[in-house]
């Protein structure tokens, strides 16, 4: 298979300004889309099961979700070219089935792949919901797909009912999802939440233009991918580092410039996003997160296959979306209490949760403080360099003389 050059492609098609409204000369010029294909479909081969082509083409249409008017049948190109030489019979069909069922899955009805991306609210359950009945269901349903460490199924199921009703909270929570390794299970929490949350935006690292834009539009939950760039230098990590900074809170608008007069414009870029890295959010960052640390699943633990569940989810998502429209003005008027550990921005990004499980009732505001105590209740906010130096203060002050043996 003949390699296409991307950049080369590109290249013939430059933006201008900053942020030029984006069209089909625009788009996410950081993704290379050759490793997206082979990351995301490289496992195939003419022998791969009828369940692991599925998933594999399913992984690989949510991960289209961002790319350009001119990237994505570049990468529906390149999808029909690697499962062609591997020896997958009838390649284009399975490669726009995946992208058509993703695509009216979300919202954008349409046949033709590299359309523009629609988000769309689901339409409510037709019946009142119990919200406990919900949450239990909800976490339950994150465990069976995932090993989560302990609180982390009922923030996850809280956050999802949160999604529905971000517009009544003055802040909302932020998701870390951190691993010392890859395969630690980040991904498929991020493939739940898809399926959940309201207005879900999966995708890489998208560019400037894209990213603040869709923002701005759209409101999504934001569920970013392989987020190490928050740790990077660049653009690209500055601008989600200027997301995370300043997007949990309501009113919350980051500067760029657009159009050939570079006219400075403010973007609103409010609303809950998840983020999954290998390492930890640095400390600047991890005070508005709350961080769910992932680690590999050990041979006796087991979880379910991720397969056939969408009609389930949809159901779940339905109900989600009714909870939160039937108790909107509650939500918006109540106030949990917060123990000692959860303080300053810790109770900001908590108390939409909280409010969650207090209005949804049957213990749940009591679950969840028990999981912001195990998740949140023994982590400092500041990084290492400031625990250092306040760690040197007090060994001075406390010890007697001026010199301090190396022993």
């Amino acid at each position: 298979m003949t390699a296409t050059n991307y950049a080369d492609l590109a290249a013939q098609y430059p933006t201008t300004g900053d942020l030029a409204a984006p069209s089909p000369t625009t788009g996410p010029e950081s993704v290379d889309l050759d490793a997206l294909v082979n990351e995301t479909l490289g496992t195939l081969h003419d022998k791969s099961t009828t369940a692991e082509r599925e998933q594999a083409l399913t992984h690989f249409a949510t991960r289209t979700v961002a790319l350009s008017a001119l990237q994505q049948p570049l990468a529906r190109a390149a999808a029909i070219n690697r499962l062609k030489a591997v020896g997958i019979v009838g390649p284009a069909k399975l490669v726009d089935g995946a992208l058509t069922t993703y695509a009216h899955r979300n919202g954008a009805h349409t046949t033709n792949a590299g359309q523009p991306v629609a988000f769309a609210d689901l339409e409510p359950w037709s019946d009142p919901v119990d919200g406990a009945a919900l949450l239990d269901t909800l976490q339950a349903f994150f465990r069976r797909f995932a090993i989560l460490p302990t609180g982390a199924a009922d923030v996850l199921a809280s956050f999802v009912l949160v999604t529905h009703a971000a517009e009544v909270f003055r802040a909302v929570p932020y998701l870390a999802l951190e691993s010392p390794t890859p395969e630690c299970g980040k991904t498929r929490v991020l493939e739940i939440l898809d399926l959940l949350t309201a207005r879900p935006w999966f995708t890489l690292m998208p560019s400037t233009a894209v990213l603040f834009r869709v923002l701005e539009q759209f409101h999504p939950t934001m569920l970013l991918d392989e987020c190490q760039a928050v740790r990077g230098r660049g653009e690209a990590a500055e601008n989600v580092r200027d997301l995370l900074l300043a997007g949990y809170k309501r009113g919350a608008s980051v500067p760029r410039c657009v159009g050939d007069q570079h006219e400075v414009r403010f973007f609103d870029v409010f609303g809950p996003k998840v983020f999954a890295l290998i390492g930890e959010v640095p400390g600047a960052l991890a005070s508005r997160c709350i961080r769910i640390g992932m680690q590999r699943r050990r041979p006796q633990e087991s979880v379910d296959a991720f397969l056939g569940v969408e009609s389930h989810a949809h159901v779940l998502a339905r109900k989600a979306r009714r909870w939160a429209t039937d108790h909107r003005e509650t939500l918006q008027r109540t106030t949990p209490r917060f123990p000692e550990f959860l303080r300053d921005r810790l109770a900001e990004i908590w108390q939409p949760l909280l409010a969650v499980g207090l209005v949804a009732g049957g213990g749940w505001e009591t679950r969840l403080l028990e999981a912001a105590r195990a998740l949140a209740g023994g982590r400092e906010d500041d990084d290492v360099r400031t625990l250092l130096l306040t760690d040197i203060h007090t060994v001075y002050t406390e010890r007697v003389g001026e010199r301090i043996s190396s022993a």
